[in-house]
């Protein structure tokens, strides 16, 4: 138990710090950017209680947004909490009943198509809500729906690489 919480703490870190770092400087022609930090909400287990997931999600989500050009916008924030709460609606969707009876996901298990259909979905939500509350206008709805398909592809490409190296089994 104490060593899973400290693993988590450690990852929280590591994804967050990867993210405001590295990734907030890897924006592709102004037009893609990679949040992988949301990766850290969606391979959360789901032992954890939705009141501490929602908890985090707000807690990376407005520190992505203290530490990026948003500072007190809570864009990231809302996008977070708007993902976590499909995200267990994407596994019943996603997950064969063994192990939604199970109520537990063991990550490595899972096959290559099932990280497509559960990432996908749960890093457009995201990027959607994002998107649009920066546009904060439907005036170009094709440039930002524009940018919400570029940067959800760019995420999910580094986000499933992520996976196949850290959450699939050797």
């Amino acid at each position: 138990m104490i060593f899973s919480t400290l693993r988590l703490i450690l990852a929280f870190f590591l994804y967050l710090t990867f993210q405001v770092l590295l990734l907030n400087e890897l924006v592709l022609w102004n037009v893609a950017t990679p949040f992988v930090f949301i990766l850290f909400l969606f391979m959360l287990p789901l032992s954890i209680s939705t009141s501490a997931t929602y908890l985090l999600a707000f807690t990376m989500g407005l520190i992505v947004d203290f530490t990026t050009d948003n500072y007190l916008s809570g864009f990231h924030a809302f996008s977070c909490l708007l993902a976590v709460a499909t995200r267990r609606y994407i596994l019943q969707l996603t997950l064969p009943s063994s192990f939604r009876e199970a109520n537990e996901v063991i990550w490595a298990d899972q096959n290559n198509v099932w990280y497509v259909l559960y990432l996908l979905p749960l890093i457009f939500i995201h990027h959607t809500a994002y998107f649009f509350l920066e546009a904060f206008s439907l005036r170009h709805f094709f440039d930002t729906l524009f940018k919400i398909i570029c940067s959800t592809l760019y995420t999910f490409t580094i986000c499933y690489a992520l996976c196949i190296v850290f959450y699939r089994r050797k």
